[in-house]
């Protein structure tokens, strides 16, 4: 498989010619081979063809010159996202070739978490002894935090914890380091993916860690061939027919008597063609020598005219020569040599990003014009950001304080509220967009209505509590019987009759001045059965909120200011 000074030779072939040599320099002591004077017996010879045929079955066999070990996977059927149609034909289409190729494969559909940790350890096992390792995966899979992940057919990301149910891909590269000789990594798996779309909704939009689109690269260790279906953080197509377009490219040449870098680039070029140049596969190759799958083909192995001759450059390798260059004139005579193809389209896009870069620059009067504008709407923007925070916070219910654009500890409370009740973990200390569209994405109210004693909640406003002729307000906040003879009424307590009281337990939380006043009048509408949470504080505000709030939360709740 592997060729340097001697293409196509094999081990058993090196043995045969070790035994060979040894029974020409033999001196026919023993009886099982005779010589009649320079001539061997029938028998020598017949186990001399025997080897030389052993020999020649190892060239032409490609699965008795080294051990290769295949884990081809398909993931279609999944449960909690709309199912892939291709990945299983992949699979096994994919499979049929790498046997014909001399490959041991593991073919594996559909694999939940277990199936998949049972196939890839059953590989990484198998991959120790072999000379030659593949890993193909088609199916969803995605980047977190610059991490590959291959998702089973039951994934289901509730946050990133769940990442651990997943296939991690490092791991696979690990595995595939354990083979001798050669290492190749095929992910056909940087679909559109609704995976990563369900965990970055999950999360939130104001974590530094990033989810991005489609997979992170990853360079080849040595002796390795990585190969995504596209480029790094773009999504490729699954393709209309039986099999992506990734893979119908590679079944077209994997069997093919080429060298596997020259494979691997003809899939590229096949993929960006028949995807009409929207889809360029991911290519890292870190590999020394030249392989060989399926051998070279005749025309490779034997120069049709042996005669001396200039070397013949290829498209690609012109094309390395531009790029060292990298200039238009350098791109220019490129095209002159090569006007067509896929090479051609690159080379003109990089000639393209150059006369970009090489155009001389706009007056700087015009931009001197232009940036003041485009500063001010931006800090125009900035500025917008708490009051629309505020107007926000509010719709959900969680903020009962006026809406005037300043990020005050009321409103910086209010956050604290809406991360408590939507299990979120946003900056409460300064606004940003990203907190603006998470609260945006929130529908009906987060924060609950919180009433004082002898008033319940009632759509979005607090009712007083009517008990009863015999009964009266509990501590629990609910109607009870009065004990026989107690003449207890049912009334709930009343602070207006005592203002000096009630205004010294609404005092001490916040100690603003004039909050008493706002208490009585908020508690006077509360007796009337006309209390909204707009008009601030309720006496005993503080001992109740206590219960279920940290005490600086509590403090800036029953301290707002009414607005309304």
């Amino acid at each position: 498989m592997r060729h340097k000074t001697a293409p196509g030779r094999s081990r058993i072939e090196i043995i045969a010619t070790v035994i060979i040599s040894a029974i020409e320099c033999w001196d026919g002591s023993l009886p099982h081979f005779r010589w009649a004077g320079d001539t061997m017996s029938i028998a020598s010879k017949v186990f001399l063809a025997a080897l030389v045929a052993v020999g020649l079955l190892a060239r032409t066999s490609p699965g008795l010159a080294e051990s290769r070990i295949a884990l081809v996977i398909g993931n279609g059927a999944y449960q909690s996202v709309p199912r892939l149609a291709n990945p299983s034909n992949d699979a096994k289409a994919v499979a049929a070739a790498l046997r014909r190729s001399g490959f041991d494969t593991i073919i594996a559909t559909d694999l939940d978490k277990n199936g998949m940790e049972d196939a890839t350890i059953r590989f990484s096992r198998a991959a120790r002894s072999a000379d030659v390792a593949l890993f193909y995966y088609s199916g969803h899979a995605l980047q977190f935090n610059g991490i590959n992940y291959l998702a089973p057919i039951d994934a289901k990301l509730a946050d990133e914890s769940d990442l651990r149910r997943m296939t991690r891909v490092d791991e696979i590269v690990a595995d595939l380091q354990q083979a001798k000789s050669l290492r190749i990594l095929v992910l056909d798996s940087c679909r559109d993916n609704p995976l990563a779309e369900q965990l970055r909704r999950s999360i939130g939009t104001t974590r530094s860690v990033p989810i991005g689109r489609g997979l992170a690269k990853i360079d080849a260790p040595q002796g390795m061939i990585m190969a995504y279906a596209t480029q790094a953080g773009r999504t490729a197509e699954d393709g209309d027919g039986s099999n992506s377009p990734y893979t119908t490219a590679f079944l077209r040449h994997i069997e093919e008597q080429n060298e596997i870098g020259t494979i691997f680039r003809e899939v590229t070029e096949d993929v960006y063609e028949n995807t009409n140049h929207s889809q360029l596969p991911e290519l890292s190759l870190s590999i020394i020598g030249r392989f060989y799958l399926r051998g070279m083909s005749p025309a490779a192995s034997v120069p049709a005219n042996p005669t001396p001759s200039a070397p013949v450059k290829t498209t690609s390798a012109d094309f390395d020569a531009a790029v060292g260059v990298d200039t238009t004139a350098g791109w220019d005579a490129f095209l002159r040599e090569h006007p067509e193809g896929f090479y051609a389209d690159l080379a003109r896009e990089r000639k393209a990003k150059i006369e970009d870069r090489e155009k001389p620059a706009k007056p700087r009067t015009e931009i001197a014009a232009l940036s003041p504008q485009a500063e001010t709407t931006e800090r125009a923007a900035a500025a917008d950001l708490p009051r629309l925070l505020q107007a926000e916070l509010r719709r959900v219910g969680c903020n009962t304080g006026i809406v005037d654009g300043n990020w005050s500890a009321a409103t910086q409370t209010a956050m604290e509220l809406f991360n408590r009740h939507a299990g979120m973990k946003l900056d409460t200390r300064l606004a940003s967009a990203d907190a603006l569209e998470v609260i945006k994405s929130k529908s009906g109210r987060i924060c609950p209505l919180v009433c004082d004693r002898g008033y319940k909640s009632q759509g979005e406003t607090c009712v007083k509590i009517e008990c009863g002729p015999g009964s009266h307000l509990s501590s629990d906040n609910s109607c009870e019987r009065d004990a026989r003879g107690s003449g207890r009424k049912d009334t709930a307590p009343d602070a207006a009759a005592t203002p000096n009281r009630a205004a010294s337990r609404s005092v001490e939380p916040g100690g603003a001045e004039g909050t008493a006043s706002a208490m009585q009048r908020a508690d006077h509408a509360k007796n009337q059965g006309k209390y909204t949470t707009c008009m601030g504080a309720l006496p005993g505000c503080y001992e109740r909120a206590i219960r279920n709030m940290t005490p600086d939360v509590a403090r800036a709740w029953c301290s707002r200011k009414p607005t309304c």
